[in-house]
This record gives structure tokens, sequence and C-alpha cells, in this order.
């Protein structure tokens, strides 16, 4: 099994565009910001300069000009750009065998010599990497295991440009064992902490650990977590792409310090519009709202309410989230706030429409009709009239 993993995969492809941008810090910004003219928006990826200077994976914009200074170079992200990148690598990883594509920037493959050399599946990623580099001009690093979860572990111990190989199981925790279990996929911080609990830290760790006791904290997913020890598991090679469920769909945004609950609500009613816009565009429904508020970039308090029934216009949504607002209202005056979210799980595929009721759903349908056919200033709410001034949002979805 090979594991292919794009090195800083957005911030390399546009320092590969923009070549005054080789060597700098570069911070890749939602499309719909302009970080230069203002401090609010986020940071998606960041390259490997930025990281060494202590940005690691998304945060805001002005924290980033706060730690960077003058040296931060943003740059807007360009979604269809990296996917038509990843289809590309996509094709030459077809080269080698049967390839999986596991995200747009991580792929799977299987080699098979049919003179069953020795060590012919450490010689293909070797070549596979500098094919990447050479016809794509981007970095990447390489894992070869007997397994995906322990390719997977090799490429991430020598990024960047880096290429490893887990032989056996045994090889793989003498070659890894002092990598921290977060390394592991399938092993996030959460999980980690629970594992630290029975004084499980490193991969050697868990390799060690008695199976019976995980079984007993953590179910049947004990045994897997045994396994992963290992190397084992990270389930069978899919050929092509992977559709993955959509667990939930959100917008969030930045703000400059408010207080002004008047104005808070105004946010969360311009994010639940553009939440149950992307729902019905999706022809889904949600039940489950979950609303985050940041108080002066300090602390965040969270909150989660579900409708009756299936939902799919603003309106429910933005009253669910508004019932968070007013648990914490009152923190807005000491700690003003700098951030929101919204977002829906409990997803639903189709939205039922009858021909007797349901004013308020045709109303919306109607509205995205014309929005769709005339641009999206054509038609708004009159409450949220020149609202992207005041605040931006980005849009997300989480998958899984």
């Amino acid at each position: 099994m090979i594991y292919l993993d794009m090195d800083a995969f957005y911030a390399s492809v546009e320092q590969r565009d923009h070549p005054h941008l080789r060597g700098r810090p570069t911070l890749v910004t939602h499309k719909t910001d302009d970080p230069y003219a203002s401090n609010r928006g986020a940071v998606i990826a960041v390259s490997y300069e930025a990281r060494r200077r202590g940005i690691r994976g998304p945060s805001s914009v002005l924290e980033v000009k706060r730690r960077l200074g003058p040296d931060a170079a943003f740059v807007r992200s360009d979604f269809e750009k990296y996917l038509a990148i990843c289809r590309q690598i996509y094709r030459i990883c077809e080269h080698y065998g049967p390839t999986e594509a596991a995200s747009v920037d991580e792929f799977y493959l299987e080699v098979a010599d049919p003179r069953g050399r020795f060590g012919f599946e450490l010689f293909a990623a070797a070549e596979l990497k500098r094919r990447v580099h050479e016809e794509l001009d981007l970095p990447a690093s390489v894992g070869v295991g007997y397994s995906k979860r322990s390719a997977k572990v090799a490429a991430e111990s020598v990024k960047p440009r880096g290429l490893a190989e887990a032989k056996s199981p045994e090889h793989f925790v003498e070659q890894f064992g002092r990598e921290p279990v977060t390394v592991v996929q399938g092993i996030a911080n959460p999980l980690a902490r629970h594992l630290a609990t029975l004084g499980i830290y490193t991969i050697a760790d868990l390799a060690r650990a008695d199976p019976l006791p995980l079984v007993k904290k953590f179910g049947v997913n004990g045994w897997s977590l045994s396994r992963a020890g290992r190397g084992h598991g990270g389930g069978k090679l899919e050929p092509g792409f992977k559709r993955r469920r959509v667990r939930s769909v959100g917008h969030s945004l930045t703000m400059r310090g408010v207080s002004d609950v008047t104005q808070i609500e105004r946010a969360l009613l311009g994010l639940a519009d553009g939440v149950a816009k992307r729902l019905r565009r999706q022809h889904r429904s949600g039940r489950a709202v979950t609303t985050w508020i940041n108080f002066d970039r300090k602390f965040s308090k969270l909150g989660r309410a579900s409708a009756p029934q299936p939902v799919v216009l603003a309106e429910p949504i933005y009253r669910l989230a508004c019932r968070t607002l007013h648990r914490y209202e009152h923190l807005a005056d000491r700690y003003p706030v700098t951030g929101l979210g919204i977002s829906i799980s409990g997803l639903s595929t189709g939205i039922q429409l009858s021909f007797g009721g349901d004013r308020e759903l045709r109303l919306a349908f109607a509205c995205d009709e014309i929005e769709r056919r005339f641009g999206k200033s054509a038609v708004k709410r009159s409450a949220l009239k020149d609202w992207r001034r005041d605040f931006q949002a980005a849009p997300g979805t989480e998958v899984g």
C-alpha cells in the first residue's frame, strides 16, 4: 500500500502559481474575504514557512497579522483550481495501480510487480513522488506500508518532501514508536486525552498496551485501538474518488467586537439565512442547530437546540440560534463578541412541499430562483440590507 500526501497543498499551489510568494509565510484565506483591506476573515491553510513561525492550522486573519506582521502574504482560495490539480495527481497515480482519492490532497494506491521483485513498492513510491514534483512542481510526502494506517503514519513522520516505509508491524513500532498517538489515523486530541489516563502517549505505548483495559474503557473500539498501535487497519482500498456523507452545513463569521445584542441578532439572522439557502440548494433539511459564540477572542460558548421537525427556512434556525445567544448575552458587555457560527446537523435528504400550504417555503424557493437567475442582489431581506459590509460570512460543510 502506498499513501501520497501533498505537502501544504493549497499554499504550495499558490506559491507555485505566484513565484513571488515562494519562501514567504503564505496564508490562504476564504475567497470572499479581503485580508489586506480588513482584519476580518479566516485563514484556512498555511505554508511551511508560516508553520515554522508558529501558525498552525485554521486561524483568524487578525491573529496571523499580529504574529507575522508585514511578512504575512495572503492569497484568496480557488477551490476549482485545487480540484483540477487533484484530478491531475489522480491520473498520475493511476499509472501505478488502483487509486483511491481519500481527499483533495490524499491518495492511496496499490502497486504489484508482475515479476515479484523485492522492494518494488518502495521504488514505485519514489518514482511517483518524483513525477508529481517534475510534472506539477508540487511537493509531496509518500509512505509505504502493509495497510492504509501504516502507510499514512510513515508519510506523516517524514513531512515535508519525505519518503518512508513500514515493512511489518514490528518494524512499524520500531520506526515510529516515539511518535505521539495523534499521528495514527483515527486518533484525535480528545481520544488522545482519554488514552493518556491509561498511560498511553506514544505509538509504542499503544502497541504494548493490554487490550482488555482498552476494551473496558472504549468498548469494541478498544480492539481497533489495540490493532492501530501496530499499524493495522484503515480499511480496504476503494478505487475512485471517495464520496463522504455530509454531516452538517454551517456558516461562520468574524466580528470587530460587538456588544449590542441587536447587532448580534442581525448577524445571526444573516448566518441562518445563508445556512437555509445552502440546505435548499442541496435539497436537504436538518433538525439540530449548533450555535457558537466567541467572546473577545478569549473564550467561546457553544449551544445546541433541536427543532421538533426538519427545518429548511431561516426563521426557525434563527430562533433556535437566539436561544444560545440569550443564554450568554450578559457576557457581551464585558467581552464583546468577535465571532459567530451556526451549523445544522441531523440532516435528511429531500424537502417535502405540499400544494395546499407551505407559503413561506414556496416564497423561499421563488427567491432562490430569482437570485440564481439575476444575482444575489436581486432580492434580499430588508433586515439584512448591506449586512455583509459589517459582517463577512464564510460557509463550511462538515463531512465524514
